[in-house]
């Protein structure tokens, strides 16, 4: 899992791009996520609203140095343009990043009289190796854009790497794919009319033609059924939409004991 740290603040960036060198986090706390590749990028301007887009398919963190008042002026001042940004066509569905603040001692968190509100959390520098990571991560979590595993029986779909896993078998998904996948999986044996396909494929930024709907999800059904063997078929529901189903094994009818001399059970007399 990619994490994208934006950061604002000369000297923070200077601390947490030392503190997430690969040879830096071999023996940092950081690494106890394995899993997860850090990305840290410098915001250098005024904040401005579509820093506030968290990345798709990448969950995104701001770490604010919380000492300067002035990041926290541009922070509130660009909330705003960013309730304008949302109504604007070619931003339909806005995933605000979660904020961490970061004050380089207590005394200057102690002066912080009103935290604002659209921070998530808050750290002193001097706990960086040991909280950084649990912090970041609980940011994530509860602004939503920590993406964790999907389960449907024998069918698990990573949303980090795209990959859906069927029986220890794997297959890649396209991000068309993988946006109408969750879809489904969230609404087994339910049929998904178009336009809730439309609605679907325009809140993720993506072209919402019919045609490139009925192209992915071509695509997708050929993956499902070479993965799954045909066990969970994607089908089309005439003018009323697609449905993922998943089929049930047959169950083994119980054997009969039958008594010796007659098939219907009762023995034969002597």
């Amino acid at each position: 899992m990619k994490v994208h740290l934006k950061i604002m603040g000369d000297t923070l960036y200077s601390a947490l791009t030392a503190a997430l060198k690969p040879d830096a986090l071999t023996t940092n706390v950081l690494r106890a996520r394995d899993d997860i590749e850090w990305q840290i990028s410098a915001i250098e301007h005024q904040f401005v609203a579509p820093e506030w887009v968290c990345a798709q398919n990448t969950p995104t963190v701001l770490i604010i140095d919380g000492d300067d008042p002035l990041h926290l002026r541009s922070l509130q001042s660009a909330q705003g343009a960013l309730h304008s940004l949302v109504n604007i066509h070619q931003h339909p569905a806005i995933v605000r990043c979660p904020v961490l603040l970061m004050f380089s001692s207590s005394a200057t968190l102690a002066q912080c009289k009103n935290m604002p509100e659209f921070a998530s959390d808050w750290m002193c520098a001097g706990n960086l190796s040991a909280e950084l990571l649990p912090r970041v991560l609980g940011a994530m979590k509860k602004a939503h854009v920590l993406p964790s595993p999907q389960h449907h029986a024998a069918l698990t779909l990573i949303p980090g790497t795209r990959t859906m896993i069927y029986d220890d078998t794997s297959a890649r998904l396209t991000p068309a794919e993988y946006t109408l996948l969750e879809l489904f999986l969230s609404n087994v044996g339910s049929i998904i009319s178009l336009q809730e396909l439309v609605q679907t494929f325009q809140s993720s930024g993506k072209s919402a033609e019919p045609n490139n709907i009925r192209v992915a999800i071509y695509q997708l059904r050929l993956k499902l059924d070479t993965l799954t063997k045909s066990q969970m078929p994607l089908t089309s529901i005439y003018r009323q939409g697609y449905c993922l189903r998943q089929k049930l094994k047959p169950k083994t009818a119980p054997m009969q004991l039958l008594s010796i001399g007659n098939r219907h059970g009762a023995q034969s007399s002597a």
